[in-house]
């Protein structure tokens, strides 16, 4: 186990982070269910933010109603209203200025998965600092030997725990680049190993 390098790389999360996909395909799937007759509660949903098939909304609905219908079919509809949402979105504030600061830097910049990130950009992970909005990406940089800046977003801001990071700003709006890595600096963080455990003992 290693402690931190010298930064060398900022790895951005897609979803939540650079755009706010999170919040309406939460919304659509609530507004599926709710014409159904049911509810969708986010204690349910905040298991699939952040993750690929943690939850499987259509399976829970069959499940709540008891009917048949084509699983399929449905997910279909629901993704297509997600999309055309997403598309008429911008990014989330202060992602734009914060890469070009990055890449002013000399830092490496991509977009998760942050291993393969990291691979690519030819860096070690704990070179890296991963911007992030969900518990389970917060883990998962972690367990990928990286430090975690975790950015709310609507759907994450209020409802989900995100003290596991290693700092927590409320946007990448109004925080210079350099302003976050100095405050992420004076924060306590452990150097990890590569399943995320502290040095000396797991999280």
């Amino acid at each position: 186990m290693r402690a931190h390098g010298p930064l060398r790389a900022i790895l951005f999360d897609f979803d939540g982070t650079i755009l706010d996909t999170e919040t309406p395909e939460f919304e659509e799937w609530r507004a599926l269910f709710r014409s159904r007759g049911h509810d969708l509660d986010l204690d349910v949903w905040q298991d699939s933010v952040g993750t690929v098939g943690a939850y499987d909304p259509c399976a829970h609905l069959a499940e709540l109603t008891g009917a048949e219908f084509d699983h399929e079919a449905l997910r279909k509809e629901v993704n297509a209203r997600h999309r055309a949402r997403c598309e008429a979105q911008p990014l989330l504030p202060g992602v734009v200025d914060r890469a070009r600061e990055a890449r002013a830097a000399g830092l490496g910049t991509a977009v998760a998965l942050f291993l393969l990130a990291a691979t690519r950009l030819g860096v070690r992970p704990d070179v890296c600092v991963v911007f992030e909005d969900s518990p389970n990406g917060i883990r998962a940089a972690h367990a990928a030997g990286m430090r975690c800046v975790a950015i709310p977003n609507p759907l994450t801001r209020f409802f989900l725990p995100l003290g596991e990071a290693d700092l927590v700003v409320d946007s990448l709006a109004g925080h210079s680049l350099a302003e976050i890595l100095e405050r992420l600096g004076k924060c306590h963080h452990p150097p990890r190993d590569a399943h995320g455990g502290e040095k000396g003992g797991e999280r």
